[in-house]
């Protein structure tokens, strides 16, 4: 039996009070007219999660100089 997991909303994000906040948001609004599932809206938070965090503690830099 699947376990079911909590829908994801505009605002829940993987990284609370972030800088890169305005990214989830903009991310969101792609997401949401395309209609995708919740865990696969929970995947690309993650991804983009993993990516930002990379650029900003691995290169120092910001996503705008990437």
């Amino acid at each position: 039996m699947p376990i079911a997991l909590p829908s994801i909303q505009k605002g829940d994000y993987f990284i609370s009070n972030s800088k890169f906040q305005h990214y989830f948001d903009a991310l969101d609004t792609y997401l949401d007219l395309r209609d995708l599932s919740d865990t696969t809206k929970r995947s690309y938070h993650s991804h983009l999660n993993s990516y930002l965090t990379w650029i900003s503690k691995t290169l120092a830099i910001s996503p705008e100089e990437a």
